[in-house]
């Protein structure tokens, strides 16, 4: 076998590999909120500029809702969805993390025997299924 004139870390470049993959379906996510919600502040400023009531009145002329409130609500419910989408992608982070972790103390854990095969030098980290 050629040795390489740099060390190269298998795991840690699948470690890597994975961090970039969460890393670009968040920003993935992220961007699709971020358009949804710059859609709904311009919609929200074309309805308030263009100042003609759009919504819904009781029998005494009450507002029971108008379109201002209901995407000022959309709004609201978009930014939400940022933050647990964010949410979601620190803990699929931590995840693959503590994946990672399984597979690097598994890997010291094994010894390559004469034939190719591996053999356990000690038990693997808990909550390591082969």
């Amino acid at each position: 076998m050629v040795k390489l004139p740099f060390s190269f870390d298998v795991l840690g470049y699948e470690f890597q590999s994975g961090l970039d993959v969460l890393r670009k379906s968040a920003q993935a996510g992220l961007a699709a909120l971020s358009r949804e919600i710059n859609a709904l502040e311009q919609q929200l400023q074309d309805y308030r500029r263009v100042g003609e009531f759009e919504g819904e009145r009781d029998e005494e002329g009450h507002v029971v809702w108008e379109r201002d409130d209901v995407l000022n609500h959309e709004i609201a419910f978009a930014d939400e969805a940022c933050v647990e989408l964010r949410k979601a992608f620190a803990i699929a982070s931590l995840h693959h993390w503590e994946r990672s972790v399984q597979r690097w103390i598994a890997q010291k854990n094994m010894t390559a025997a004469s034939d190719g095969s591996y053999t356990r030098k000690k038990q693997p980290a808990r909550g390591y299924n082969e």
